[in-house]
């Protein structure tokens, strides 16, 4: 897992530099572990880490996520004009109504406790997910590590057995052609 930085832009929603490719194997991060909430590579999926995980495409995975913090963007934009047609609203009252608004000050300010208390909330749950996910890839990257590592022993043991068995069979023909 890879923890990215958010930039914000004037006037534009946050922006996240998503890795292109696996650490572990340099191929393009298409498909998403749905177990290990992870982005994956094609080698990954079916790595020991991964085996048995219900894998999608990233991409789609991507999209649903996207049209959720659109839906989201929605309602706290729609959330944010309320409150700022109310506070426009309240410049324009007389001292009669200005004491009247005096009145619906703890409704504002319940309102925007709720708020700052959902984003405090918001914000205490990804960072606790960042670190579950960074903990996960630690175990996930050292397993495969290990699996690569038996992998090439298997192969460079299989290397080794193809070649005597070819240089014995080099033998046996050689053996039978001079008798």
């Amino acid at each position: 897992h890879t923890i990215v930085k958010i930039s914000v832009k004037a006037n534009t929603c946050a922006t996240f530099k998503k890795p292109d490719k696996c650490k572990e194997d340099d191929q393009p991060l298409i498909l998403f572990c749905k177990t290990c909430n992870v982005a994956i590579c094609m080698i990954c999926q079916v790595s020991k880490s991964h085996l048995g995980h219900k894998i999608s495409c990233a991409k789609e995975v991507g999209e649903k996520q996207r049209k959720k913090l659109r839906k989201t963007m929605k309602e706290v934009v729609t959330t944010t004009s309320n409150i700022v047609v109310k506070s426009k609203s309240l410049e324009n009252v007389t001292k009669w109504e200005a004491q009247n608004v005096v009145e619906v000050a703890p409704e504002i300010e319940a309102q925007f406790d709720a708020i700052f208390e959902a984003l405090r909330l918001r914000k205490k749950f990804l960072l606790d997910q960042l670190k579950l996910i960074q903990r996960e890839k630690m175990i996930k990257s050292t397993a495969t590590r290990e699996l690569i590592i038996t992998c090439q022993s298997q192969s460079m043991a299989l290397q080794e057995s193809a070649r005597l068995a070819l240089l014995q069979s080099d033998l046996a023909l050689v053996a039978n052609s001079t008798s």
